[in-house]
């Protein structure tokens, strides 16, 4: 490669040098030389000319991506605090990304909280970060903020999937709020209505000492499961 012959050569001088280092950098990570990218990007985040101050906040978000690329974890969280020490305003998706992938490798969830909320104040609308924070909150054993999550997610106008309803709705009935998660599940939509969901509806009302809703419950849970035995009895009569 004529330009890193040119580097190496050590013949460039000052911001000209450092512009041709920079372009060889970016060119060795298109073309996946993740550690030889590395070899050059390190020494230009640590000796930017000042005509090129500019370009700081760029030059670690590249290092952070080609650790990450390098599935080098620690790495890439090593060199966030460089990233954020130069960026301007607030930090970038991509970086905020790329901290968030390197901390759920590490099964750093308590680490992976703010990072994510981070990631919804730029893009709440991202039903991504909204799950995965949610996730995040039930696998730090905290359902109170879990279900917050989701409630949060709902008001902004993300629609939830049957199976998250579901999760919001044992989450209640974990935290001893049967009303709320018989609600949750009476919301699912009519294909989802089968008889065991039914049956956890009229069991959660009368767990709420709704009894009206509970009776109705049971009484569809039964009609749900009549055509399932009648279905059954007649295909194991062995006069048919």
């Amino acid at each position: 490669m004529h330009i890193q012959r040119a580097v190496d050569s050590e013949q460039l001088q000052d911001a000209q040098a450092w512009q041709t280092k920079r372009m060889l950098a970016d060119l060795l990570l298109i073309d996946g030389q993740y550690a030889s990218a590395l070899q050059y990007y390190y020494p230009l985040a640590r000796a930017i000319p000042e005509e090129k101050a500019d370009q700081s906040e760029d030059v670690w978000l590249r290092i952070m991506q080609a650790h990450y690329q390098r599935e080098q974890w620690g790495k890439v969280l090593k060199a966030y605090p460089d990233y954020q020490r130069v960026v301007t305003g607030v930090a970038s998706v991509s970086a905020l990304s790329l901290k968030l992938g390197a901390q759920l490798q590490l099964e750093q969830w308590r680490g992976a909280t703010p990072t994510l909320k981070a990631l919804i104040k730029h893009e709440p609308d991202n039903k991504q970060w909204w799950r995965q924070l949610a996730g995040n909150y039930v696998r730090l054993e905290q359902p109170k903020e879990a279900i917050s999550t989701y409630l949060l997610a709902k008001r902004q106008g993300i629609t939830l999937t049957a199976s998250e309803q579901r999760t919001v709705a044992q989450l209640y009935a974990n935290e001893g709020v049967p009303e709320r998660a018989a609600q949750w599940l009476n919301a699912l939509p009519a294909p989802e209505q089968d008889a065991q969901t039914l049956a956890q509806q009229a069991s959660l009302w009368q767990q709420a000492r709704e009894w009206p809703q509970a009776i109705g419950a049971w009484k569809q849970a039964r009609e749900k499961e009549q055509p399932i035995s009648l279905a059954t009895r007649v295909n194991a009569d062995p006069a048919r």
